[in-house]
């Protein structure tokens, strides 16, 4: 954990500026989209034995293999869309990496059914109808608190009455492990933040009394020495701030999925209703 951060940020606001790295850049999506598809690790993307087990989990304990209309925010390069529209559901898959949408669309087998869009899922339009909103693999704690509740403000008014939500988050005590980690240096020959060699310098805080991790990525290039940094901010929530998150948003019958095929003890799956 590097101290010199906690000092120089603690009066600073924590969503201001730019908090999270540019994803949606063209150079970081083009990479981005090798971490997803990759199967040596689960960093970006699940693997697709995960994935298909979660399929199949979310067929049997959410849509209940009823008809349904679904909304995938933050879908990446479609694997969850994919799977689901082939099963025969109908897909609105939006996410703001325009390399992953372009590997969705050419990917797509089912264009009258699975439908992809690039935007930001904070601002573009969800559409209406949906049986079921999902956002998974912690994608709502990268964002502002109020941030996140207009996602979900966003998500309950695209539902039909009684539909369902599936939201993942990171637990509170990963996103606080990331914080309270050590600081570390990595080699890279070519990777997420350069196509070229690298040196990636990575330092984190952990702010216990906003529940926030920021993480630095301090990128050095080999081959012209130029130095770039990155910020990556994490919000951690308890149980009892999720549930409240998620009323406020206007959801109810809130709860826990236990039974969700995860292999990571870092993730929870919370389910909800529309009223």
């Amino acid at each position: 954990m590097n101290t010199d951060i906690t000092t120089n940020t603690e009066s600073q606001s924590f969503w201001d500026d730019e908090y999270k790295i540019p994803w949606h850049e063209a150079d970081f999506s083009r990479r981005m989209l090798n971490e997803h598809l990759t199967q040596e690790h689960d960093l970006a993307s699940r693997r697709f034995e995960i994935i298909d087990r979660q399929i199949e989990w979310i067929e049997k304990s959410i849509l209940t293999h009823a008809p349904s209309n679904i909304l995938d925010l933050g879908c990446g390069p479609g694997l969850y869309a994919q799977r689901l529209t082939a099963k025969g559901y109908e897909v609105l898959g939006i996410d703001f990496s325009p390399a992953s949408i372009d590997y969705a669309k050419e990917q797509n087998q089912w264009p009258e059914r699975c439908i992809f869009r690039l935007g930001d899922i904070r601002s573009f339009d969800y559409e209406k109808d949906h049986d079921l909103a999902m956002l998974l693999y912690g994608e709502l704690n990268v964002f502002s608190p109020s941030e996140a509740e207009m996602i979900l403000r966003k998500a309950n008014a695209s539902l039909k009455p009684g539909g369902r939500l599936i939201v993942e988050f990171q637990t509170h005590e990963a996103i606080q492990k990331n914080g309270e980690n050590e600081s570390i240096e990595q080699q890279c020959e070519k990777g997420l933040f350069s196509d070229q060699p690298y040196t990636c310098c990575i330092d984190s805080s952990w702010f216990p009394k906003d529940q926030i991790t920021v993480q630095y990525f301090r990128v050095i290039e080999h081959h012209n020495e130029k130095t770039r940094t990155y910020v990556n901010t994490q919000q951690a929530y308890y149980d009892q701030a999720l549930i409240e998150l998620l009323q406020n948003a206007g959801f109810s019958d809130i709860g826990q999925e236990s039974s969700w095929p995860c292999e990571n003890d870092g993730f929870q799956l919370w389910s909800a209703v529309l009223p």
